[in-house]
């Protein structure tokens, strides 16, 4: 049988002890019924899975005993970063959702000309559980980094990357396919990858990212919502380096 994954802040654990509490707590509990003896999966974000037996369960907390500590063999071998234009509603937590399953390493969004929505009325606290559950379903032991901070387009930290992709409906040129195929060759590992808002990206904010070294990229002949077009996209960033570079 399956394990039940749970994630814990580092400093909740204490030796060969990890306390569960709050959120974790309440979901292992109440919801999973978790008992005293069962064995379980806990995770912190350093790239391992702690193999554990619940030793104690009290009224506001949940006591695991380690047992055998192990790398997470589902990390990627690629670090990907998303720059996501601000979108409406639901569609930032569906899309830190789907990365974190697919692999991203961190999540950063940006305010540009044509967003649809006020770059102060996002509520990007959530982001953080979202990806939480996200690796808690999908195996990962490490959870995908949601920036809390907004920036504008012209102060994105674009530096320290083996190569900057722009998804780019325009750039007839370039494939995503082809440049990723690319890349491989040159064993790129850290990349980032900027998605635009619903209303696309200005000619301006376009020559500006050029101007910065930003490869321009399509993703075929159809145009992508912006979720589906970060969700593509990574995919195929991360499969493609993973299996060339083996």
């Amino acid at each position: 049988m399956k394990l039940k994954r749970f994630y814990f802040e580092p400093h909740n654990r204490h030796n060969n002890e990890i306390i569960l509490t709050e959120d974790e707590f309440l979901h292992a509990v109440t919801v999973l019924r978790i008992r005293v003896g069962e064995e379980v999966i806990a995770f912190c974000g350093d790239g391992f899975d702690y193999y554990c037996k619940v030793k104690n369960i009290a009224k506001k907390e949940l006591t695991l005993e380690i047992s055998k500590t192990s790398k997470n063999l589902a990390e990627p071998s690629v670090n990907l970063t998303v720059f996501q234009a601000l979108v409406k509603g639901e569609k930032l937590k569906l899309i830190v959702q789907k990365l974190t399953e697919l692999g991203v390493s961190n999540f950063i969004t940006f305010y540009s000309k044509f967003c649809d929505v006020k770059s102060n009325t996002n509520k990007l606290e959530k982001l953080d559980k979202v990806a939480i559950s996200a690796s808690k379903q999908c195996g990962r032991s490490v959870v995908t980094k949601c920036n809390q901070n907004v920036f504008a387009l012209k102060d994105l930290p674009l530096e320290n990357f083996d190569a900057v992709l722009l998804a780019y409906e325009n750039a007839d040129d370039k494939n995503l396919v082809c440049e990723t195929q690319r890349l491989a060759k040159y064993n790129v590992k850290n990349i980032a990858l900027i998605v635009g808002p619903e209303g696309g990206f200005s000619d301006d904010e376009v020559e500006f990212l050029e101007g910065k070294n930003v490869i321009t990229v399509s993703l075929g002949k159809r145009i992508l919502r912006a979720e589906t077009c970060s969700i593509v996209a990574s995919g195929i960033i991360i499969q493609m380096l993973e299996n060339l570079q083996k």
